[in-house]
């Protein structure tokens, strides 16, 4: 099978490369704007399978017979969602419609687009399900709407083109061992206050999360391109979320993490405020056969095993 990725530089492409190296008969495409990087990339990682490492033009005038297309385009954090403000919009659309002018050429090819939990929209007092309704602030919009913004239209092209195999992930929480401890997200700053032993302060919210990791991703990409191709989007999830106070217990029970409850806002709010920033749906399940063998505490603990090593 010959998959081409779009995105090769992100945290999530890496890790899913590092989980496919049984796939002996698959091949892949690596496209992303830094080629150099990909290239330096892969001499670390010789378990990976065999490539090819391009930019994005060349990608856009390819000739290669593609089975499948993996869409990992993205912002990767808050901080830089934050910076990149109203222009994911544009960086969301370019990307997509390259993967979607192939996919005209080539209508058996798949394609998968990694989408965002951030579709829904509000501030999440509850979890999603298959029923929830996108909620947006059509009179209001501010910066802490262009990412969903740009996910939702995506996926509103995508159900549009029902004749084509178009199947959105959507994510609502990633974390990973080969995650960037710098980043503005509250398990990194957990880390970071746990390697430069500080006091971790945070504010007394109890927001509660669902952590996918490398394995959850990996197996529902399998599962999808194991089922007969569709035009859906479904939510990702691990077997249980978490909360942040048990999740705070636990890291402190394992590594030694001092913290502090606050009453004030600690972290960024890129994409706005998520109170329950999850979803109950088990349409991956119903659809693919998709089934965790993780909880979020559980990812959170192995991964963070890996760092902190």
């Amino acid at each position: 099978m010959r998959l081409a990725l779009l995105g090769a530089t992100s945290q999530i492409a890496k890790d899913f490369v590092r989980n496919i190296e049984q796939e002996t008969n698959w091949t892949l495409g690596l496209f992303s704007r830094r080629p150099n990087a990909v290239e330096q990339w892969l001499k670390r990682s010789p378990l990976a399978p065999p490539s090819f490492v391009g930019d994005f033009a060349e990608f856009a005038r390819t000739k290669q017979p593609y089975d499948v297309i993996l869409n990992f385009v993205g912002s990767g954090n808050p901080a830089r969602t934050e910076r990149v403000g109203a222009t994911i919009m544009d960086v969301t659309h370019d990307f997509d419609e390259l993967a979607l002018q192939y996919l005209r050429r080539n209508p058996d090819c798949r394609y998968i687009f990694f989408s965002s939990g951030a579709v829904y929209g509000g501030g999440y007092k509850s979890p999603v399900d298959d029923q929830t309704a996108s909620l947006i602030p059509i009179n209001q919009l501010g910066a802490q709407d262009w990412y969903g913004i740009s996910k939702i239209y995506a996926e509103a092209r995508h159900r549009a083109l029902s004749d084509l195999s178009i199947v959105d992930l959507r994510v609502f929480n990633y974390f990973s061992y080969s995650a960037d401890i710098e980043a503005r997200f509250l398990v990194t700053d957990v880390l970071r206050a746990i390697r430069d032993r500080q006091v971790l302060q945070t504010s007394h919210e109890n927001i509660v999360r669902d952590y996918v990791g490398p394995h959850e991703i990996s197996q529902l990409i399998q599962r999808v391109l194991s089922a007969p191709p569709t035009n859906v989007a479904i939510d990702c999830y691990t077997k249980s979320p978490v909360d942040k106070l048990s999740m705070l217990k636990r890291m402190q029970s394992e590594f030694d993490l001092k913290f502090e409850l606050v009453e004030r806002q600690t972290g960024l709010l890129a994409t706005g405020a998520k109170w329950n920033y999850y979803s109950t749906s088990k349409k991956a399940e119903k659809l693919f056969g998709y089934a965790p063998k993780d909880d979020s505490m559980d990812v959170i603990l192995k991964q963070s095993r890996l760092i902190l090593r």
